[in-house]
């Protein structure tokens, strides 16, 4: 709508109209002028908001419009607080803005982001189908990839290499049975696989000593396949081998929480808890990531409340978050802008809606507001002056006409006022009737 609307050139000099000889004709080039710069404020007006109907939240969906989708849900929602289909209608939509985000940062290749969209999903509805399918594929992606990597290191001979990379693979996706034959496989070429559990365990042995967790794990689960293995000897390795594994997914965690991923930090955390209860400072850290984790959906609820036109509520979500994530803050106070700017187009939007809809004195207040804020629109001094002069200038003509002597009068002013105000009190009646009584008056 601005983009339609250029700034009023004729604003300004209306705030000090030339003078003139006579003070009938000041006032009426004055009224000229404010009618020119408020003629064209009334082809502004919109078109109508369409119904607002959970049908309409279906269409915006279909139709990708994701974000306007969720505020009309959430407006859907908060009518009838207690309609439990138009709740579920909300975390549908909201799961299908979430979604649509992770699917983009996937075809993008930005997996690691795309994980954290899926997983916010599944935190909203943990049943989601969808959200559960598309996380399973973006989780089976970066096993290919890792997979990939490691198999391009095998073809060059860097074994170590290939093996980090088909341990990277069973890290994201333990169902990875490529990945698992590529290191079964890998193992068997640099001849660390025997017939005998005691040549399976001293392989696992060798390979927890070269940190090569993958074939330690697979040698040691081998040799308790045969008898004449020790179990509790075995099992001790395995336990080395899991405490190995844990530390890297404590890795892992630790470079998602560098790129902002804390959700996919905190379940990654989680899977290394699971795998060692006592990898060194495991629960700290989970505790640590289950905070910056909070503090994310903190941020996205802001996004969300400023999505609905909520910005006091998304100022408060995000100035209560702050405190709480110093590696965070720094982005916090960067939404913290994107508010207050979202803030003042939507009151500059409102103060153009009231003009266009002819209400002066609503829409001189809407751009006060906008003024008082920093966040300052190029022409909202300029239309608030052009409102200011109309405000003062009607209700002057409509007293005028009110006591002209003649109907012929009476037109003249209400025509005048109506160019100004077209919806000033009632004008049009009274414009109406003085040009019947005219044209039934008399000719000559």
């Amino acid at each position: 709508m601005r983009a339609l609307c250029p700034p009023d050139p004729t604003g300004p000099a209306l705030q000090s109209p030339p003078r003139a000889p006579q003070r009938a004709r000041g006032r009426r080039v004055l009224t000229l002028c404010l009618a020119s710069s408020l003629g064209w404020l009334a082809a502004c007006a919109g078109s109508g908001r369409k119904a607002e109907t959970p049908a309409e939240v279906e269409r915006l969906v279909r139709g990708g419009q994701f974000e306007a989708a969720l505020v009309l849900a959430d407006r859907l929602a908060a009518a009838a607080p207690n309609d439990g289909e138009r709740a579920a209608l909300r975390r549908e939509a909201l799961v299908a803005l979430l979604l649509e985000r992770g699917r983009r940062l996937s075809f993008a290749d930005q997996d690691d982001a795309a994980l954290e969209q899926l997983d916010a999903a599944l935190a909203v509805d943990p049943a989601s189908e969808v959200a559960a399918a598309w996380r399973a594929r973006v989780i089976a992606k970066l096993s290919e990839r890792w997979l990939s990597i490691g198999r391009e290191a095998h073809a060059s001979s860097e074994f170590e290499a290939a093996m980090a990379g088909y341990e990277r693979a069973l890290a994201y996706d333990p169902e990875n049975s490529a990945a698992s034959f590529q290191i079964e496989e890998l193992a068997k070429y640099l001849g660390w696989r025997r017939d005998s559990a005691g040549q399976y365990y001293n392989h696992g042995v060798r390979s927890l000593s070269g940190s090569r967790l993958a074939e330690a794990r697979a040698g040691f689960e081998s040799s308790r396949k045969y008898e004449d293995g020790d179990p509790a000897r075995t099992e001790r390795r395995l336990n080395e081998v899991r405490s190995e594994q844990a530390i890297g997914l404590l890795h892992l965690a630790e470079e998602q929480a560098q790129k902002g991923y804390w959700r996919s930090a905190h379940r990654t955390l989680v899977r290394a808890l699971e795998l060692d209860p006592e990898v060194p400072n495991g629960v700290t850290l989970r505790e640590h990531y289950a905070v910056e984790a909070d503090v994310a959906g903190q941020r996205q609820a802001a996004d969300i409340a400023r999505l609905r036109g909520e910005f006091e509520r998304a100022r408060e979500l995000l100035l209560a978050a702050k405190p709480r994530s110093e590696r965070q803050s720094e982005a916090i106070a960067d939404e913290l802008l994107v508010v207050d700017t979202a803030e003042a187009d939507h009151l500059y939007d409102t103060a153009l809606a009231l003009e266009s809809d002819f209400r002066f004195e609503e829409a001189a207040a809407a751009y006060r507001e906008l003024l008082a804020t920093r966040q300052v629109h190029a022409d909202a001094r300029a239309r608030l002056g052009t409102l200011e002069d109309a405000i003062r200038v009607a209700p002057e003509l409509y007293e005028q006409a009110r006591k002209a002597k003649t109907d012929a009068e009476r037109v003249d002013l209400y025509r005048q006022l109506e160019l100004i105000w077209p919806e000033y009190r009632d004008v049009q009646q009274r414009l109406a009737e003085a040009r019947a009584r005219l044209a039934k008056a008399p000719k000559g």
